[in-house]
């Protein structure tokens, strides 16, 4: 009986080593989407900026020259 105990008591612990290693994949899991989200935002901000920087510039541009055909005159006809 006291075998049994002992070998019992060794699944337990090593269930709960299995459980505490699951619960920290978990967690690493989560600060790598974490980390992820962060990087997918900044590149966002990133392509917003210079989305901005482009209309900026064909506004520019079409002040200076507003005769000259711009893609988006193309696309249009």
């Amino acid at each position: 009986m006291r075998e049994q105990a002992k070998a019992t008591e060794l699944d337990a612990r090593e269930r709960e080593a299995k459980a505490s290693m699951a619960e920290a994949e978990a967690q690493r899991a989560e600060v790598e989407a974490q980390r992820l989200r962060q990087q997918a935002q900044e590149r966002q901000a990133d392509a917003h900026g210079l989305r901005e920087k482009v209309t900026h510039h064909s506004q520019e541009a079409d002040a200076l020259d507003p005769d000259v055909p711009t893609d988006k005159d193309r696309r249009g006809h």
